[in-house]
This record gives structure tokens, sequence and C-alpha cells, in this order.
């Protein structure tokens, strides 16, 4: 069986399912409250809200390389 990934970095808008689904599933798969940090291009209030309840850092894109640089350190760190 294959290792847990350390950090789940998924864009919002997925073909088979939204980002948060496909975090959801991977942490059941692993039984693990892996780490995740969500992208997208959308600036609407719903996604905001979806990530917000579900506890997962949004990023709105074009993402400045240093921000997620520092989100991806404060995220596999803590």
């Amino acid at each position: 069986t294959a290792a847990p990934p350390d950090i789940i970095l998924s864009d919002y808008q997925i073909a088979a399912a939204d980002g948060l689904e496909i975090i959801r599933q991977l942490r059941a798969h692993f039984g693990l409250p892996i780490p995740a940090i969500i992208l997208s291009g959308d600036t609407s209030p719903a996604t905001a809200s979806a990530a917000q309840q579900a506890d997962i850092p949004l990023l709105h894109k074009p993402v400045r390389p240093a921000r997620l640089r520092a989100l991806l350190q404060r995220k596999t760190q803590g």
C-alpha cells in the first residue's frame, strides 16, 4: 500500500468532484488528517465558505510563489 502524502494541494474545480471532496476521500482512505490547501480561480463567497467550513486554506489564483511556499511550510511543520 502507498504511503500517505505529506500534504494535499488541490484545485477546487476537478472534473470528477470538487477538490474538497477529493481531500476528504484521501483523508478517509489513509485514515489521517493530511494537511491540505485548495487553489481556485473562483472567488465566489460559496467557494470561500465551503473551504472555511472544511477548515482548509483557500488560495486564489494566480498564487504568488512566496505565499504558497509560506503556507506549505506552515501546514507541513504544524
